[in-house]
Formats: structure tokens, C-alpha cells, sequence
């Protein structure tokens, strides 16, 4: 089984991170039968968040572990979650420790044009209809890709994964 991580944002104006926690964490509940440990210190960059870690057995006597995170800012609500297998969740530690500390939220625009999607390898990029995606190099376990803005005033991104 492959590790996964999944981020996802949604707009909750009027209610507390404990509220929101508390929602996100019956889920969790749901999911794997209830035995939680949870931390109401946690952070997702600058953002106090409360996160929790659970464990579900799995048939063949391995489990799969649950690492989740959620924080409120702003009226709006984010969930972090990442799984893998128990004996493997450890090595995962430090990379996730460096992607939560980092997190940086953005201010953004309002969406009133319509987004194009671009797939690689699984990833997922939503940009406005009117860019332009060219992939600038590939190679087996790194995909590179630019997008252009075409207006008067060229914006450039490039991203990379690995």
C-alpha cells in the first residue's frame, strides 16, 4: 500500500477550530473504530491546529495508520490527512513534520473565469482556462511542467515533483 496525503480547504465562516475539530474527528471515528490519540497544540504553518492519530487493523494482522490535522483560519477550515501501513508510518515522520511547519496560506483572488486541469503521475492542477501548460522536461521520477499567463502582464510558475 502506498502512503497518501490529502489536503483539503472549505469555507466555514462562523464556527471555532474546536468545532471544526470536532467534526473532523467523528469522522475519524467513524473510520477506524474510535481509539484516538489527540493533540489540541498542534500547528499547520503559523495556524493552531489540533491533530490526532489512529490505527485500523487490517485483515493478514497489519494496520494501516491515520495521521490527521485540522486548522481553522479565517473562515476557512483545512484538513490535513496522511495514511500508510503501521510498520512504514514512521519513516514518513520527518518529511511530514517539514511539510506542516511550511505551510504558508495565501490570499487569493475571487474565481470568475473558468479553470482548465492538468494530470501527472496522479497530481492534480486547476488554473484559469486561459493559460497555457507546457512541459519543460520529464524524466522518470520527476515531472516539470511551466505555466504561462498570456496577458499583458506575464506571470510565469514552474513547479516540480518528485
Amino acid at each position: 500500500m502506498s502512503p497518501v496525503i490529502n489536503l483539503i480547504t472549505q469555507k466555514l465562516p462562523g464556527i471555532t477550530l474546536n468545532e471544526f475539530s470536532e467534526q473532523q474527528l467523528q469522522r475519524m471515528k467513524e473510520m477506524t473504530g474510535g481509539d484516538i490519540t489527540v493533540d489540541k497544540k498542534a500547528k499547520l504553518g503559523d495556524i493552531p491546529a489540533h491533530k490526532a492519530i489512529s490505527m485500523l487493523p487490517i485483515p493478514g494482522g497489519s494496520a494501516i495508520k491515520f495521521f490527521s490535522l485540522w486548522a481553522y483560519s479565517n473562515n476557512v477550515g483545512y484538513s490535513f490527512f496522511f495514511h500508510s501501513t503501521a510498520s512504514e508510518f514512521n519513516k514518513f515522520g520527518p518529511t511530514l513534520t517539514h511539510m506542516l511547519k511550511s505551510f504558508k496560506s495565501v490570499k487569493t483572488l475571487s474565481q470568475s473565469y473558468p479553470l482548465a486541469s492538468y494530470n501527472d503521475n496522479g497530481f492534480v492542477f486547476r488554473y484559469p482556462a486561459t493559460w497555457e501548460v507546457q512541459k519543460v522536461g520529464a524524466y522518470p521520477s520527476l515531472s516539470v511542467f511551466s505555466v504561462l499567463r498570456l496577458s499583458p502582464v506575464t506571470h510565469r510558475f514552474a513547479m516540480m515533483f518528485l
